[in-house]
C-alpha cells in the first residue's frame, strides 16, 4: 500500500506536502512537512467508522501562528532551558529566548517551526531530514536531522537521528497531543508512567537539578489512575512536569500509556530515553495529553544529569513506539 502525497500549502516560498501512512488494520497517520508534524492519527474502533486521536488543525495556515507545537518534532534541544543559556568546554553561548529566562523547544525558529524535507521511504514509512546551520538560535556547529515515521499495524515507529560538526546539544521530542475520546477534556483518561521520581521545578518550569520521589504526591502514575482531582491535598488537574525512570527500566518493556474514559482505546508507549513529560493541555483546556519521551530537561546546565552534548562523528539516536488500538 503506496505513501499518498499531498500537497497542503506554502511555507517561505517552499511547497508543505504531507504524506498519510495506512496500514491493512484500517490505521492512518498524516504527517506533514511543516515541523516533521503528526497532524492527524485515525483508529478503528468498535461499532465502525476511525476515530481521530490526536490534536490537529485541518489547515496548513492555521500552523503558522499555532504557539502549541501541535504534532511536531522538537529541537535542538526540547523542554526549557534556563536562562537561555549554556557553558560548553569554557565558552557561553546565549540562546534565542523564547520567554523571559529560558529558550523553548529550541527557541522561537527551532525545527518545530520548520518545513523539513520530506520523501517516501517504503510502503509505509516515510523520511524527512531539515538542516540546521551553525549558529542557530544561539546553538554551536551545523546539525542535519532526520525523522524517519514507519507504521505497522496499530503501532508507530519514530527514530530521530542527528549529525553535528561541533559538539552541541540535541535533544528531540515529538510533541503529540493525544485525545483518546476524539473530544473533550483528557482529565479522565487513566494514564500510567512507569517513573518512581520527578524533576523539581523552579517558578519559571525549569528544573532545578533535584530529583524527588513520586511516593505521596500527585505524580505517581506507577497505577493506571486519572489525571482529574489530583492527589490528597494537592486537587490540581494541571500536569506539566518531567517524570524519571529508573535507570535499570528494561527499555524493551512500556514505558508509559493513557486510556479512554470508556475504556475504547489504549495507548502505549515505549521509549529508549530516561524521562517523558506528562502535560495535559493547561493552556488548551485539557484538550490534549502529552506524553513526552525526552532527556532531562535543562541538562545542559545541569552536570548531574545525564549529558544531551552529540559530539561530531557520534550520531545522536532517539527511538520510540506508540502504540494506540
Amino acid at each position: 500500500m503506496a505513501v499518498n502525497l499531498r500537497r497542503l500549502g506554502e511555507f517561505e516560498g517552499a511547497p508543505v506536502t504531507e504524506a498519510e501512512l495506512s496500514s491493512p488494520a484500517g490505521v492512518k497517520v498524516s504527517i506533514m512537512s511543516y515541523g516533521a508534524s503528526v497532524r492527524d492519527w485515525r483508529v478503528p474502533v468498535t461499532g465502525g467508522g476511525a476515530r481521530s486521536v490526536v490534536l490537529g488543525y485541518p489547515d496548513f495556515e492555521s500552523y503558522k501562528t499555532d504557539e502549541s507545537y501541535l504534532g511536531a518534532i522538537i529541537g535542538r534541544v526540547a523542554n526549557r532551558i534556563g536562562g537561555s543559556r549554556f557553558s560548553l568546554n569554557g565558552q557561553i553561548y546565549h540562546l534565542e529566548p523564547t520567554a523571559p529566562g529560558y529558550q523553548l523547544h529550541g527557541g522561537p525558529k527551532g525545527i518545530g517551526r520548520r518545513n523539513w524535507r520530506l520523501e517516501p521511504a517504503g510502503d509505509h514509512s516515510v523520511s524527512l531530514d531539515i538542516t540546521s546551520e551553525g549558529g542557530d538560535m544561539g546553538y554551536p556547529g551545523e546539525a542535519e536531522f532526520n525523522v524517519v515515521y514507519r507504521l505497522e499495524g496499530h503501532r508507530l515507529y519514530i527514530d530521530m537521528s542527528a549529525w553535528v560538526s561541533h559538539e552541541t546539544p540535541i535533544s528531540m521530542v515529538q510533541h503529540g497531543y493525544f485525545n483518546l475520546s476524539g473530544g473533550g477534556d483528557v482529565l479522565d483518561h487513566k494514564v500510567w508512567i512507569d517513573a518512581p521520581a520527578y524533576t523539581v521545578l523552579d517558578s519559571d518550569l525549569v528544573t532545578t537539578g533535584e530529583i524527588l520521589r513520586v511516593d505521596g504526591t500527585r505524580y505517581d502514575f506507577r497505577r493506571p489512575r486519572p489525571m482529574r482531582g489530583g492527589v490528597g491535598v494537592d486537587s490540581s488537574n494541571d500536569y506539566d512536569i518531567n517524570l524519571v525512570f529508573a535507570r535499570s527500566r528494561d527499555v524493551l518493556k512500556p514505558a508509559a500509556g493513557a486510556e479512554a474514559p470508556d475504556g475504547s482505546l489504549k495507548l502505549t508507549l515505549w521509549t529508549d530515553q530516561p524521562g517523558v513529560q506528562l502535560y495535559n493541555g493547561v493552556h488548551l483546556n485539557h484538550a490534549g495529553l502529552c506524553l513526552e519521551d525526552q532527556a532531562l530537561p535543562n541538562a545542559v546546565n545541569r552536570p548531574e544529569f545525564p549529558t544531551v552534548i552529540v559530539q561530531p562523528g557520534t550520531p545522536y539516536r532517539h527511538h520510540c513506539e506508540i502504540e494506540i488500538k
